[in-house]
């Protein structure tokens, strides 16, 4: 559009892609990588899980990557073209984790999905042995 005065030009830029994580679903304790049961807000995974996340939706243009940063460090690049995304995860450490997807397409854009939970690396039984093994030398001492 334009006039005497003024000249400007729009673009109509594709949506955005979006993307979302599937596995683990936020809320739900997962003991290897099955949910066994509700925690509100809470979501608490035990044993090796398998990130899984998929592609909604995308935009006119190609998908180029999608990247899972956990805690802030860049975990995998996916560089297929492909719309579910599957990542064997097992840390060494239990804590909290921030898991985001991020999937970018060819134009530039991106859109990300994240959830918090809590690793639980260790087996109750072996908590509870250790524990009263500690009880155990207190009371002698």
């Amino acid at each position: 559009t334009k006039s005497n005065t003024w000249c400007f030009t729009t673009a109509d830029y594709p949506p955005l892609p979006t993307i979302e994580i599937t596995n683990p679903k936020e809320g739900f304790f997962y003991f290897q990588d099955e949910p066994l049961f509700s925690l509100g807000n809470n979501t608490i995974v035990y044993g090796p899980t398998t990130l899984k996340i998929k592609i909604l939706k995308t935009s006119i243009a190609q998908v180029d990557r999608v990247e899972i940063i956990i805690n802030d460090k860049l975990e995998k690049t996916f560089e297929t073209k492909d719309y579910n995304y599957d990542y064997e995860w097992s840390p060494t450490l239990c804590g909290q984790y921030k898991i985001k997807a991020t999937v970018y397409d060819n134009m530039g854009q991106n859109f990300s999905d994240s959830i918090v939970l809590f690793k639980w690396r260790f087996h109750p039984i072996f908590i509870l042995g250790t524990f009263l093994i500690l009880i155990g030398i207190v009371s002698q001492l």
